[in-house]
């Protein structure tokens, strides 16, 4: 009896680890809007690292759109490509000559819903001495 209980912990715990560990819970995800023609911020960061998860449709089929950062405090604009449907983006940091930065996305073909959501750390922590 044991036995079986211990089986199906471990079962529980293997089947559950990817939700454990997935970018975030499905209220954490933030839902925007695009127009045909028309580009929008996606998302805003300074000092942090990590990742941007995001996910393009049209009425329920996967999208395609171009993503670009606009990194901080210099405003280079680093191109990310054209990505259709899901797509992740490495938050820009001190090896891109920027301390913060802002993805944006655009040339929609059509009314595009994007659903996005963030995994992020402190990127540089300073000291300070009183």
């Amino acid at each position: 009896m044991i036995k079986e209980s211990s089986t199906k912990i471990a079962l529980l715990v293997v089947v559950g680890m990817p939700f454990v560990y997935s970018p975030a819970a499905a209220d954490e995800y933030q839902t925007i809007w695009i127009d045909k023609g028309q580009s929008v911020d996606i998302y805003w960061q300074v000092n942090l690292a990590g990742k941007v998860y995001l996910s393009a449709d049209v009425a329920g089929q996967p999208a395609c759109l171009d993503y670009w950062w606009i990194i901080y405090p210099f405003t280079q604009i680093k191109k990310l490509g054209r990505h259709c449907g899901r797509a992740s983006f490495l938050l820009p940091g001190l090896s891109d000559w920027g301390i913060g930065g802002k993805l944006r996305a655009g040339n929609a073909e059509g009314k595009t819903r994007i659903l996005g959501t963030s995994q992020e750390t402190v990127a540089n922590s300073f000291p300070v001495n009183f």
